[in-house]
């Protein structure tokens, strides 16, 4: 459908194209880079950006065709929206977005059929021997029609094609042309907004903990990466980043609308990321200061930085079961998880946008050890952050089936015994989930548990340094 949607707006301002050559009247009227007055982009998470433009232009009354140069080649034609800056008095009459530029294949695929001269040098004498010729094939290699007789171009018969002359259509850079019906006489600041693919940004998190135990003190710093492939640069541009996934298959040109006033609006000029502003039910960062983003190119940019952020450190067992190898196979590993909430008090409390999160501690001489990353989703203030960095070495369980019986066909009981092992100088507090059917009524169990989900029962144990805790618990099944 996305590829069909495609077809047919290049379909359309092909059309557009045509048209506006012979139509038009009115005298060129280019506006070049260098008549820009304002840059701002809104950059959504998956490869797509909105841009508003602002450029001085002198204008006529009555029609004026504009030739807007250093615009986005992956530009959505459909989506640009067209007027004077703060003020009426511009109608657009036509407009085409020309992208096909000068290269050696559109000047072969162009030229197919037209007049064009083949030069090859003497080997002999050096000379250059030039003759009209005409392009019969543009593929590879080319074939040139020269008198009565056919050159297939190739390594075993070098030569070069000078093109006479460019072919109509092509541009030496992607540009937008307008035709427009002014009602202004003299300067004025054209206001031109796009949406195009070739911008994308995410976020990275580094977390830095200090402190033993398992309530420990943390900084977290973000920068986003902000990534331009869209085939132009935005030099000192004010940029904003959107939080939240947007469905494409909306109009364009009603999503750039919806879009405009928020891209329109002023900005800080500090350093990172100002409050995050709730949006059409998404967040909207602003970077403070300018940045310049060229084409085929990724920049870090500052968002925040916390210094003072509490975090617990959690070991935990998910669904232990019985390992029916025998008493001599390995206990499991704890999984080693991280949480802090995303509340002031916690040191944060504020929308964080999803990336990912490395997270470094502290080692006994004084520098830093990586110790794990996780991905984060979109986190709402007041949401919790927990971060899988991998294993513990010296948190250990095993599980084990204590009793089984069948009581009727459609009735048993299971015993089970867990025993976490704590190797470790000082006590820790271990969390033991466990996956039990939906109709299971709890029998006996050594320590008070709770629900985490329907089906899942979690235990918190207290488990003594260099030490073991037990839990058991049993369980009747009706089928």
């Amino acid at each position: 459908m996305f590829a069909l949607s495609r077809q047919i707006t290049a379909f359309c301002f092909c059309a557009l194209v045509i048209a506006l050559g012979p139509a038009a009247k009115a005298a060129e009227l280019p506006v070049e880079v260098a008549a820009r007055s304002g840059l701002s982009i809104t950059i959504y998470n998956r490869d797509l950006g909105f841009v508003r433009d602002l450029r001085q232009v002198e204008l006529a009354p009555g029609e004026n065709r504009l030739v807007i140069h250093g615009v986005s080649e992956r530009m959505e034609p459909t989506s640009v929206l067209l007027g004077l800056d703060g003020r009426d008095g511009l109608a657009v009459l036509e407009r085409a977005f020309r992208f096909d530029t000068i290269s050696r294949q559109s000047l072969l695929r162009e030229s197919l059929g037209k007049r064009v001269r083949y030069v090859r040098v003497d080997p002999q004498s050096g000379e250059e021997r030039i003759e009209e010729a005409t392009l019969i094939d543009a593929g590879e290699p080319p074939l040139l029609a020269i008198g009565e007789r056919i050159e297939v171009m190739g390594p075993e018969n070098p030569g070069r094609i000078v093109f006479v002359e460019r072919p109509e259509g092509l541009t030496l850079r992607p540009q937008l042309e307008a035709l427009v019906e002014s009602g202004v006489d003299g300067p004025a600041r054209l206001a031109l907004s796009y949406l195009t693919k070739g911008l994308t940004w995410q976020a990275d998190y580094v977390v830095s903990l200090s402190g033993a135990g398992q309530d420990v003190d943390a900084g977290m710093a973000a920068v986003v990466t902000l990534t331009n492939t869209s085939g132009v640069d935005y030099p000192q541009a004010r940029v904003r980043l959107v939080a939240g996934e947007v469905n494409e298959m909306e109009e364009p040109v009603a999503a750039a609308r919806a879009t405009m006033e928020m891209a329109a609006a002023p900005m800080a000029d500090a350093a990172g990321a100002g409050a995050p502003e709730a949006v059409a039910d998404r967040y909207v960062y602003q970077l403070r200061r300018p940045v310049s983003l060229a084409d085929r190119e990724t920049r870090q940019v500052a968002l925040f930085d916390a210094d003072t952020v509490t975090a617990r450190r959690e070991y935990r067992f998910e669904n232990l079961q019985p390992d029916r190898r025998g008493p001599d196979m390995p206990p499991q590993q704890a999984l080693i998880r991280l949480n802090v909430e995303n509340e002031s008090e916690a040191g944060l409390g504020r929308p964080l946008p999803g990336g990912t999160v490395r997270v470094y501690e502290a080692d006994a001489e004084g520098g830093a050890l990586f110790v794990g990353e996780d991905r984060i989703q979109h986190t709402p203030e007041g949401g919790m952050l927990r971060l899988t960095l991998g294993r513990a070495f010296d948190v250990s369980a095993r599980a084990v089936q204590t009793d089984f019986q069948r009581i009727s066909n459609t009735v048993y009981e299971d015993a089970r015994r867990i025993t976490v092992a704590n190797e470790k100088p000082e006590p820790v507090s271990v969390v033991v989930t466990q996956r039990v059917p939906l109709n299971a009524r709890l029998l006996s169990e050594s320590a008070k548990h709770e629900t985490e989900a329907a089906g899942y029962w979690v235990w918190t144990l207290e488990v003594p340094a260099e030490g073991e805790t037990v839990l058991d618990y049993r369980i009747r099944v009706s089928n």
